[in-house]
């Protein structure tokens, strides 16, 4: 299984901003059908 790590960028803030409620994202990871928003205090997860 291979994960794409990129760097979070404000449109995909703002495209899950219902989940990562406003707060910075640092890193991203789309891994299947899973995204993952590495954040300074927690982690959001959403499945696409």
């Amino acid at each position: 299984m291979q994960i794409l790590l990129i760097s979070c960028t404000q449109t995909i803030a703002v495209l899950y901003r219902h989940v990562l409620e406003d707060s910075y994202c640092l890193f991203c990871s789309i891994s299947k059908q899973r995204f993952t928003c590495l954040m300074s205090r927690k982690t959001a997860e959403v499945t696409l």
